[in-house]
């Protein structure tokens, strides 16, 4: 029940961020709108809000080994994505040195992660090097790069392969949906003319069975109030919170 609860929940997610396009609201979705504002407000005011239960288990790594795209860019993709999908995930940086794809196979060995995107800049390789079988893939900025995009484009090439190669590395393959990031790619304007930021909701819930069939730790939900009745909570970060640290 709790799993098919979580699933449903990050099919909504995967729908809301999915979806394309705003329409002008009429005055009910204004209405509506107001009301969701008002429900939400009395949520954080009775729980404090929602925080992620810590878990133990293999994490989601996330390895930067370019410098063509800021440091914080990788850090905040792959946290964008392991928030969706409800993963422990791990990012860091690295002096890029030797093979890429022995890098991976090393940095696999540690027994706490369970598998692993690798960001690098080389010319040699293909934008998109996969190995699902061995848990990793390497996204590779140099390709991305060669028709000299400004910055912005750079990026959306880079979140858009790094979202193909999770969704290739957890089991997921191309979709039927047109909206789809799931589609064959075999240029770059291939990659920028696809319809989406995101996997669709049915690329999702693969990822995500995926991801428990290889061992990587699935993050669960609890309330504010909760963790500081259990005594693990963290320093309150918003009014909210305070009220409910200062209560409990």
């Amino acid at each position: 029940m709790k799993h098919s609860i979580i699933v449903v929940c990050m099919a909504l997610l995967a729908v809301s961020v999915f979806a394309q396009g705003v329409a002008t609201p009429t005055p009910e979705a204004k209405d509506k709108l107001v009301r969701k504002r008002i429900n939400t407000t009395n949520f954080l005011a009775r729980t404090g809000g929602l925080l992620p239960i810590p878990v133990k288990g293999n994490a989601f790594l996330f390895r930067d080994a370019q410098q063509k795209l800021p440091p914080e860019f990788l850090q905040d993709a792959g946290q964008k994505i392991a928030r969706i999908l409800q993963l422990k995930v791990k990012t860091d940086s690295v002096k890029a040195e030797g093979c890429a794809m022995k890098a991976c196979t090393a940095a696999l060995a540690d027994k706490d992660i369970g598998a692993m995107i690798l960001l690098v800049d080389k010319p040699e390789l293909p934008s998109l090097l996969l190995a699902p079988e061995s848990r990793w893939a390497i996204v590779n900025v140099a390709p991305l790069a060669s028709d000299n995009p400004d910055a912005e484009k750079l990026q959306q090439r880079a979140r858009r392969e790094l979202w193909r190669a999770s969704a290739y590395v957890l089991g997921a393959a191309n979709s039927v949906n047109p909206k789809c990031l799931m589609k064959p790619v075999y240029s770059i304007p291939d990659l920028d003319n696809l319809p989406s930021e995101i996997v669709s909701p049915e690329v999702l819930n693969k990822m995500m069975q995926g991801a428990r069939t290889s061992g990587l730790a699935v993050t669960r939900m609890t309330t504010y109030r909760k963790a500081c009745l259990e005594g693990w909570a963290p320093t309150p970060t918003n009014d909210f919170q305070k009220v409910i640290w200062n209560e409990v």
